[in-house]
């Protein structure tokens, strides 16, 4: 089932992560960052930069995301994160699950 971005908007977050280079995987056109050499967990690494995104305009409400598979591949992190992460976030009505597309 896909997930699509809510349509409520939210305020900015304090989100600051600087993990560095060699450390990063990062999804082209998202600016999602994760670091596995990091002490904060990979799943509230994504989590958090989700939440970002959407505060900063960079998630439009409505946006499509990348289904859970090829996120996590782009990240190279276990699928079960990803979508852990997309639940907890349509459990907080950031995003939103819908039948026959993609997620948003």
């Amino acid at each position: 089932m896909p997930v699509i971005l809510s349509q409520v908007s939210y305020s900015p977050l304090g989100v600051t992560m600087r993990p560095t280079p060699a450390e990063v995987f990062e999804v082209v056109g998202m600016d999602i960052r994760i670091s596995k050499e990091s002490e904060v967990p990979v799943r509230q690494q994504f989590t958090e930069q989700i939440y970002f995104l959407i505060a900063t305009g960079k998630l439009k409400s409505g946006e499509a995301l990348p289904s859970v598979r090829t996120l996590a591949r782009q990240l190279q992190i276990h699928h079960n994160t990803v979508s852990e992460a997309y639940q907890d976030l349509v459990q907080q009505a950031w995003l939103v699950r819908r039948r026959g597309g993609k997620t948003s």
